[in-house]
């Protein structure tokens, strides 16, 4: 027979180290942002953000095409759904940078995966995967997502946006360059 008093009393004795974990990611990217803000004038904020993306039917087929082909001839829908644009949405969580300078200007850099214990975390940068076990993997992979050519060129674009700010002559709040000069 399985004892669960003993596994209660480990899932209990898990939930601190979970938090000291979770509480390590978040200094860890805590401390990238303060590096990069020093470096980028205050502009590149790196953060973890729920995202998603939408799959076309045709990338769907690996996953439901025959089930789906099963269910329409049974149901002898066919011809109905044959002019329909079938789509699907599927959720993730990435790595993102934006300049908190410019308003909407968040862009994925990499996707994030993080176990319910915090560790491991995986970033997942191209074909490229880093399964990170402990804080000094996960700074090392952070590293190596900054090194990345795609990476850079992303967060480059990024720092040079214009500053955008809210120009309060116009009522509607209207973001204007600073570059530019209201109407007269």
């Amino acid at each position: 027979m399985a004892n669960f008093i003993e596994a209660y009393r480990a899932g209990l004795n898990i939930v601190e180290r979970t938090k000291n974990n979770k509480r390590e990611i978040d200094g860890v990217f805590e401390e990238l942002n303060s590096q990069l803000f020093r470096v980028s004038d205050g502009k590149i904020q790196i953060s973890i953000k729920p995202l998603h993306e939408t799959i076309s039917f045709k990338e769907l087929e690996n996953y439901s095409a025959l089930y789906l082909s099963n269910a329409s001839n049974a149901l002898g829908i066919n011809d109905k759904l044959a002019g329909w644009r079938l789509r699907a949405v599927k959720g993730y969580v990435a790595i993102c940078a934006k300049n908190q300078k410019t308003p909407g200007s968040d862009t994925e850099l990499a996707e994030w995966k993080q176990s319910r214990a915090g560790y491991p975390c995986e970033i997942i940068l191209g074909s490229q995967t880093y399964v990170c076990e402990d804080k000094e993997a996960l700074e090392n992979a952070l590293a190596e997502m900054l090194r990345d050519p795609i990476v850079g060129e992303k967060l480059f674009k990024l720092a040079n946006l214009p500053v955008l700010e809210t120009d309060p002559t116009l009522e509607s709040g209207i973001v204007a360059s600073q570059d530019t000069q209201p109407p007269a």
